[in-house]
């Protein structure tokens, strides 16, 4: 996209897509994103694969916490997409049961093809471990606008993106819609999601709709 002269006013990433953006915005080189992203599914495949799932409701958040009722020590809010979609994280028989609960009340609702529970306390047995494997990172002020979205939409300055930060990737989760609504509101009206599928258009049309 540089290439045909088409440069970014603001960059924003959903989960390991924050590595993405992290590097697009200038504040880590090749290296460095390519090891976070290498280590942290390294640790996750031998850690946490089998013993989670994670599913897309399409529900607003509010709601999903309100469908949550009674699992909150198994299942967790991983994802804040759009204004009608939220992803849970956690135990694969609570979100089986969940699934049965939802199509009673004609709710959406899809599993991930992923079989661990990242942005869930299911992630916190991993800190230690993937905060020691990613070391020191050098992170630099951004060249272009970054809005995180671990935990909280704000526009970061860059620095602050050390190895504590991307353990903070996995395990909050992704509040994904606040930061393209915070976009919008800045004045971004264009949106383009480059990703290996269009996961997150939709979600980024209902935000501009809203």
């Amino acid at each position: 996209w540089r290439a045909w002269g088409v440069e970014p006013d603001a960059v924003v990433g959903h989960s390991m897509g924050e590595v993405a953006a992290a590097y697009v915005a200038g504040i880590m080189g090749l290296d460095d994103a390519a090891r976070i992203i290498c280590r942290r599914s390294q640790i996750v495949r031998r850690r946490a694969s089998g013993h989670g799932r994670m599913a897309v409701v399409s529900l607003p958040l509010e709601a999903t916490e309100a469908l949550l009722t009674g699992y909150a020590d198994r299942v967790a809010v991983a994802a804040c997409n759009g204004p009608t979609t939220t992803v849970i994280s956690g135990e694969a028989d609570a979100l089986v049961e969940l699934s049965q609960l939802a199509e009673r009340r004609d709710i959406f609702f899809q599993f991930v093809k992923v079989d661990y529970a990242s942005h869930s306390p299911q992630m916190d047995p991993l800190r230690d471990e993937l905060l020691e494997s990613l070391g020191a990172i050098d992170a630099r002020p951004t060249s272009i606008a970054m809005m995180s979205t671990s935990g909280r939409a704000t526009l970061i300055d860059g620095p602050e993106c050390n190895a504590a930060y991307w353990v903070s990737n996995l395990r909050h989760p992704v509040v994904f819609a606040q930061a393209i609504d915070a976009l919008i509101a800045d004045g971004c009206d264009v949106l383009l999601e480059l990703s290996a599928h269009p996961t997150l258009a939709m979600s980024m049309s209902e935000c501009l709709r809203q």
